[in-house]
């Protein structure tokens, strides 16, 4: 497929240079689609234009008829046992009898001034948040459409979702509308259903009961949602969230130009090719995923506003060198030897036959495994404990230096240590544990037979390679597991519940164990101290498994209040990384959580920063540990050679089948200047 060029060009606020025909989104004129030719089924990338930015808009641009998002894994359906009509479609009330048409001009929506669209999923997920009680109900009544799959219930993939919802003012409030779009898989479940549109998704529309739109609903919506303004730093931050949101099945990350103009050199040319000269200057957010291991793009212009360049901001000259730390030898060989004597008092020197002792637990966690289809990436423990299903898939993955090259992380991990060793620069690895082996109890029993305080003496083994291997290592599981014995009845786990990601229990662990680490570097002593203060915060957020559990299971949980415990500097102001840090720290979501989401300004980085005295550099990609390795290609050796020392934290589930394979850093090199 490649893209048509526009003849028609226009300036949007100086930000486009070649520009394809706006094309509005229904009855939203605020949200228009700017590249031509765009089809949620073939393109590679979607761009659009945001005129005024307020949630509403935001989420309606980047999650209607996204590439990012559409699955195209298909089912053979077969037609019901009793065919269907309009008239037929049932739903327990969730619309208003007799609405149902396949036409948009039956809603008369487009001629009521004031009506605007919104994304049902996003919204949905922003009323869960404002208020769970009060919103449950609506959203339990429109479940009833991705539920429903005409007697293919094997189908794990809805044959239905809800793509836009709409407001239209009617004398007494407002109207709620929908428009339900079929999977063209599925389109022969209703023949008669028809593609008005013309997007390649036969869609129809109903009336929502209006006993489901409370005033106090529609007074949110209508109000806050849909009116007030973002600023740029807010959209900056939703951003983030919406990348860490869709990571876990979309392999997003943001993507950092390194020029005022996307796309840039790294992107696929795949996608530039299809583009056909079209460019973007500075766009305010641009979102890179792999969905399907096709690279793809969400590009977002917003009106007045422009968003970042990646620059190096190290001064030339760089820092006077002291050398590799001399005493890392003596830590690994300390490391080495803890994890000798572990696997010698459990497995009586051999990881195969520890793990044996376990075999019990292991056979119960592939039994949760297999007790869902692939597509389902969540499932539910005891205590409203919520587990990832590529963190079951690592607990089960066996010897990680057994994988194959482009999957075995040895050598990528090694070749950026002999890298930074080359430029003088120290390096640590910090592998974050997962939930499952923090909490394993809470996903399946723990067997008698089990020896040890650790039941994947598989993830015991890799450290141990990697220490073989001369890699200096920061294990941080057994600091998880001491602070686990402090949890309590009212105290949150080290883990949250329904996410992936460490809580602030869990992240102030990781930063005392690494300041201790960075405190013992020879030059630490020799750099200027700050100080930093703490306040606690409470802030609530929806965990990123709920999306992933069964449509049915979904909205059971509401979001949760979560601590969070932000960092401040002397002048009372909140923390900030600063690129010019002699400590790196890259990373991935784990990073990013409570730093540039939730709370922000009490994540790992910030937390770190407090106990070591001083500010550090993050680098955060959403898109996982393994494509860290870019940051440091970004900064090149210039920019690199002006840290002291390079800390790679990724979260160990990433260690298993990674779906891409691992990038790997040959030498630093001088960094490229875009012409």
């Amino acid at each position: 497929m490649k893209f048509r060029m526009s003849m028609i060009s226009f300036c949007v606020a100086g930000l486009i240079t070649a520009l394809f025909a706006e094309k509005p989104l229904q009855v939203d004129s605020s949200v228009v689609t700017v590249s031509e030719g765009y089809s949620m089924q073939k393109s590679r990338a979607l761009v659009r234009r945001v005129k005024t930015p307020t949630r509403a808009n935001l989420d309606l641009a980047l999650y209607s008829d996204n590439i990012m998002l559409y699955d195209t894994a298909s089912f053979a359906t077969v037609a019901p046992a009793e065919k269907l009509s309009l008239k037929k479609l049932d739903f327990d009330n969730a619309f208003v009898k007799g609405s149902i048409s396949t036409k948009f001009s039956s809603t008369k929506i487009d001629k009521s001034a004031g009506s605007f669209a919104v994304h049902w999923s996003a919204l949905r997920d922003y009323l869960m948040k404002w208020d769970f009680e009060k919103s449950q109900k609506l959203v339990e009544k429109l479940a009833a459409v991705p539920e429903q799959k005409y007697g293919n219930d094997e189908s794990v993939l809805p044959l239905a979702e809800i793509a836009r919802l709409y407001f239209k003012p009617v004398k007494k409030g407002f109207e709620g509308w929908v428009r339900i779009d079929l999977k063209p898989w599925a389109a022969g479940v209703m023949p008669f259903v028809t593609d008005e549109n013309g997007d390649g998704f036969p869609e129809y529309y109903a009336q929502i009961n209006p006993e489901l739109l409370t005033p106090e609903i529609l007074s949110v919506v209508t109000g806050k949602y849909a009116k007030d303004l973002l600023t740029r730093d807010e959209i900056i931050t939703w951003a983030n969230e919406l990348a860490s949101f869709w990571y876990p099945t979309f392999n997003t990350d943001i993507y950092r130009l390194s020029n005022p103009v996307w796309p840039d050199a790294g992107v696929d040319e795949g996608v530039k090719n299809t583009l056909g000269g079209y460019t973007v200057e500075k766009p305010i957010v641009a979102i890179k995923g792999k969905p399907f291991g096709v690279e793809l793009f969400n590009i977002l212009i917003v009106d007045g506003m422009t968003g970042d360049v990646e620059t190096n901001d190290s001064k030339k000259g760089g820092m006077l060198r002291t050398g590799i730390d001399k005493s890392a030898a003596e830590r690994i060989a300390a490391g080495i030897k803890i994890l000798d004597e572990e696997v010698k008092t459990y497995g009586g020197g051999s990881y195969d036959a520890w793990a044996a002792t376990f075999a019990p637990f292991t056979k119960s966690l592939a039994a949760v495994q297999k007790s869902a289809p692939e597509d389902i990436k969540g499932f539910v423990g005891k205590e409203d404990f919520l587990f990832f299903r590529n963190s079951l898939n690592y607990m089960l993955g066996g010897d990680l230096a057994k994988q194959p090259d482009g999957k075995n992380p040895i050598k990528p991990i090694l070749a950026v240590k002999k890298a930074l060793e080359a430029v003088g620069v120290d390096f640590l690895f910090v592998p974050v544990p997962i939930k499952p082996e923090v909490y394993p109890e809470k996903i399946a029993a723990l067997p008698a037979s089990g020896k040890g305080p650790y039941v994947n003496p598989y993830g015991r083994k890799f450290l141990k390679d990697l220490m073989d291997a001369g890699v200096e290592v920061v294990d941080l599981l057994p600091a998880f597991t001491a602070e686990k014995k402090n949890d309590c009845k009212t105290c949150e786990p080290v883990f949250q519940k329904q996410d992936t990601h460490w809580g602030t229990r869990g992240l102030e662990a990781a930063a005392l164990v690494l300041a201790e680490r960075i405190k013992g570097y020879a030059w630490y002593n020799d750099l200027p101290k700050s100080v930093f203060t703490v306040r606690d915060t409470v802030f609530t957020s929806q965990g990123d498994i709920v999306a992933r559990l069964k449509t049915s299971l979904q909205s059971k949980y509401p979001p949760a209040k979560l601590l969070g415990r932000q960092v401040f500097d002397a002048d009372g102001k909140p923390y900030q990384d600063k690129k010019d840090s002699p400590v790196l720290l890259i990373t991935d979501s784990f990073g990013g959580v409570y730093q540039r989401t939730g709370c922000k300004a009490g994540g790992v980085s910030a937390h770190l920063a407090k106990n070591i005295e001083m500010p550090v550099a993050l680098n955060v990609s959403y898109g996982g540990g393994p494509t860290l390795v870019s940051q440091l290609k970004k900064m090149g050796i210039e920019g690199v050679s002006q840290k002291r020392v390079v800390v790679w934290m990724m979260v160990a589930r990433d260690l298993y089948n990674y779906h891409e394979n691992w990038d790997v850093l040959e030498k630093l090199e001088p960094k490229k200047v875009e012409e």
